[in-house]
């Protein structure tokens, strides 16, 4: 039977597991660190776990071991256990390089899909921090990064099996389910958290995209239709159709027209809520024509309202996202014609400041509150990450620079005097607060144009492009670095041939050393400028000195013979050489990005959508007005909360869905490897059957507990019999008891219907009859089978009226659909439809959809 790991696996167990970690591994010194020691002996706890896991995850979620609730009870929580033992020792064995034995417990964990991607990061910061070491191993690197591959790929192949096997209102709500031991975060957000692009690009998270890009707009709207009707307030978004709203009525009925909707099939589906229902059909009515009435709810589909269709277009991110193009490229306009056009004409307001200053100013501040709320929420709790995680990204570096530049100028305008003003831009000569003023202004224009290129991320041919400038510059970077030795090289030497004579290094010495050869790379000889250079610098300013002359000096000639003779290997090496170099490394980049475009670009587009998702429906300039008011809010809730003492709102799910999603992600793994095993997958796609016979790996942590006995500050574990035995004990390992170590070799991979194989029925002594593992499936012959015929005393009493009665009486339920029954004169509406979709009813008794 196996142990049960809810209650083997304590925290101090796992504590022993972590302090007893192969001093090999790679975490091992950091996690030390965070414990602030230095050898194995050391006093750690599960809130250096949690720490560790912070770091590693980049602080996108909050470890319940590093709360101040656990801290305080830390010491009488030796013996608690975990809800989620084996999503614990998933994360164990990863940091512990233990990969078959973490993915022996992933295949028992409860939330599959969320664990391998928690696995996949895991891995992959292993894999990063194997490259800094200093004896770095090749090897090593490439096994860690075929591990994280693997994680990645589990997670990928079991939500397409869930998005596979299921309708799209499971799937969904498997995506969209918070997970609490993960940082409260849904799997698409879980996603790109840890940069899983393989599992962004599926099908299912790509669907529920478009479905949350679109909003309750109808999806058979093309582009050019949207943004006319953006363009047309109120009575554009009414041009276009919108998805039927639910709309939940109760019709009171008689038994009489109940029966006969049901055997016409014309069922009241679906239903939103089975409580629902369930309240509804409870009400007891009068009896009405010799029939009993009773209410139903039932769900049916309307047609948006006016308001509610101006509400659903408003607030659809395409939507947001179309008008947040248009304003900006109508503050881009404005601000070349203030740029290139001085117009007097123009009304003057707040002192000598102009409108279209004015228009200006309003769109740059009112970007300053979408970029803190942007920073506010963001995915990491900690707002130094949050923080970094916001100049990662090169677009909001620009937004930055180009707000903080443009005020700046504002700033300084406003101490100019109107004679300054009026006087224009004057000759470049010295560096003046006006020129200051227009110059920020120019540099805060290239950056807010730099920034238009984000709106290209969104376009499935433009997107990846994007990502391979990005690229390119990265190794544009580098090439200039290689490029500037030849450069300097020629540089310096030509201006010594020329100018032997010169006295002084000014910036013109350092202009001709630069800039004249990168000129060099584009074609840019201008050989005359070199003669006239040569007479300048060695004639000395003497009187009819000519090239000629200094062509018939031996020295000077010379010195020009040298100079076209560097001139000729300097284009050699750096107009053929690196430039085709660097065509080659281009080239490069864009096969490898281009391989992988479709990926990049559905990476590129969630982001966007969940981006614009969360932005306000009213654009820029506009919506510095909801933001002040939001701004208000907080101040008011964080007033209240303080007062209060109330905690930060945490999304709360309901227990029903977590189980239910849980099932359905348990059987689409179990589906998923036995493909890969029917398949014929290789080693890196072990099925559970494979799993089970790793006795090596579980091994490993027998032997970890075995030490935990032998040492001398051992503490006891959970199990029938515990011993402490001392460090030098000379009791060999096979004369100690049987306990729960011998139990961990027991440890068997998830089946199918654990529950209903478990012998004997709860709280009775009635045996089931056995089913071994591969019997299980209905279609297999099981001859023999005698299934026993069982029920619990107090459903056969039947003394609650909520007992069917007894299948062996011939009573004829109406299975797969809304049973809607009438007992001892009281309406019931009972649901016996399966989550798992039709089943099988043999001789009146239903068989288990599984």
């Amino acid at each position: 039977q196996g142990i049960d790991m809810k209650h083997f696996l304590t925290e101090e167990t796992l504590v022993y597991f972590y302090k007893n970690m192969n001093e090999n591994c790679i975490i091992i010194r950091k996690l030390r660190k965070i414990a602030q020691c230095k050898d194995s002996d050391y006093k750690m706890d599960l809130s250096h776990v949690g720490l560790l896991m912070e770091f590693i995850l980049e602080g996108t979620y909050r470890s319940d071991f590093t709360t101040a609730d656990y801290k305080k009870t830390m010491k009488s929580r030796a013996s608690s256990t975990f809800e989620n033992p084996y999503d614990v020792m998933v994360v164990f064995s990863v940091l512990s390089e233990a990969h078959d034995t973490a993915k022996l417990f992933w295949a028992r964990c409860k939330t599959p899909i969320a664990t391998a991607l928690i696995a996949y990061k895991l891995n992959l910061y292993l894999y990063k921090r194997q490259r800094k070491r200093l004896n770095r191993d090749e090897e090593v690197e490439l096994i860690l990064k075929t591990w994280a591959k693997e994680f990645e790929k589990l997670a990928t192949g079991t939500m397409k099996q869930v998005y596979k096997d299921n309708e799209k209102d499971v799937w969904v709500e498997v995506l969209s389910m918070h997970h609490k031991s993960w940082g409260n975060l849904n799997l698409v957000d879980l996603a790109q958290t840890v940069e899983a692009m393989d599992f962004i690009a599926q099908s299912a998270v790509q669907n529920w995209l478009s479905d949350i890009w679109l909003g309750n707009i109808h999806a058979r709207h093309k582009d050019l239709h949207m943004v006319i009707a953006a363009l047309i307030p109120v009575l554009g978004p009414l041009t276009l159709r919108y998805t039927l709203v639910p709309d939940i009525v109760e019709e009171q009925e008689t038994m009489a027209t109940d029966e006969k909707k049901q055997n016409e099939g014309a069922s009241a589906l679906p239903l939103k809520d089975l409580a629902e229902v369930e309240e509804a059909a409870e009400a007891e009515d009068t009896e009405v024509d010799g029939q009993l009435p009773h209410t139903t709810t039932v769900i049916r589909q309307r047609k948006r309202r006016p308001l509610e269709q101006l509400k659903a277009f408003y607030t659809a991110p395409k939507v947001k996202f179309t008008q947040y193009v248009v304003f900006y490229l109508a503050f881009i306009c404005i601000y070349i014609w203030s740029l290139l056009v001085k117009d007097q004409e123009l009304p003057v307001i707040m002192g000598s400041y102009s409108i279209l200053e004015v228009i200006l100013l309003l769109y740059v501040i009112s970007t300053i509150p979408v970029e803190v709320k942007q920073i506010k929420q963001s995915i990491p709790s900690s707002l130094r990450i949050k923080l970094y995680t916001y100049v990662s990204d090169f677009f909001n570096v620009l937004d930055m620079l180009g707000a903080v530049l443009f005020i700046t100028s504002f700033i300084i305008r406003g101490f100019l005097t109107d004679a300054e003003v009026a006087a224009g831009v004057p000759v470049l000569k010295t560096y003046t607060a006006y020129n200051t003023v227009h110059l920020l202004k120019i540099l805060s224009f290239l950056f807010y144009c730099f920034r238009m290129t984000q709106m290209f991320r969104i376009q499935s041919k433009m997107g990846p492009k994007i990502v391979m400038i990005g690229k390119m510059l990265i190794d544009l970077v580098f090439f200039i670095f290689l490029m500037l030795v030849f450069l300097l090289a020629f540089g310096v030497a030509a201006q010594a041939l020329m100018k032997p004579n010169n006295k002084s290094f000014t910036g013109d010495t350092i202009f001709d050393v630069v800039f004249k050869p990168y000129l060099h790379v584009f074609g840019e000889l201008a050989l005359d400028d070199y003669h006239s250079e040569m007479v300048e610098g060695h004639c000395n300013g003497a009187a009819g000195c000519t090239f000629d002359t200094i062509y018939e000096d031996d020295l000077g000639r010379v010195h020009y013979y040298i100079l076209v003779g560097t001139l000729a290997v300097y284009l050699l090496l750096v107009a053929i050489l690196l430039v085709n170099l660097l065509i080659a490394i281009f080239s490069k980049t864009y096969e490898d990005i281009q391989q992988e475009s479709s990926t990049i670009w559905k990476v590129q587009r969630a982001g966007m959508i969940v981006e614009y998702q969360k932005l306000s429906a009213v654009p820029q300039p506009f919506s510095i007005i909801p933001h002040t008011f939001d701004f208000l809010k907080f101040l008011l809730r964080s007033c209240i909360r303080n007062i209060c003492m109330e905690q930060k709102d945490v999304v709360e799910e309901d227990e029903s869905m977590i189980y239910r999603v849980s099932m359905i992600e348990a059987e689409s793994r179990e589906e998923y490897l036995s493909k890969l095993e029917a398949e014929g997958v290789g080693a890196e796609s072990k099925t559970l059957s494979e799993i089970s016979e790793l006795k090596d790996t579980i091994t490993m942590l027998k032997k970890m507990l075995e030490r935990n006995l032998s040492s001398k500050s051992a503490t006891s574990l959970p199990s029938e019999s515990t011993v402490v035995l001392p460090r030098n004990s000379d009791i060999k390992p096979e004369q100690r008891p049987s306990s729960a170590l011998n139990q961990l070799t027991r440890i068997k991979p998830l089946r199918v219907h654990c529950d209903s194989r478990r012998s004997p029925y709860p709280q009775s002594n009635v045996q089931r009859f056995p089913v071994p593992d591969d019997k299980v499936q209905w279609s297999v012959q099981f001859r023999g089978y005698a299934p026993v015929d069982y029920t619990a005393p107090n459903i056969k009493s039947g003394t609650s009226d909520e007992v069917d009665p007894d299948l062996s009486h011939n009573t004829k339920l109406k299975f797969n659909k809304i049973d809607k029954t009438v007992k001892d004169n009281k309406a019931w509406t009972i649901d016996r439809t399966s989550y798992h979709g039709s089943y099988h009813v043999v001789d009146g008794v239903p068989q288990n959809p599984k």
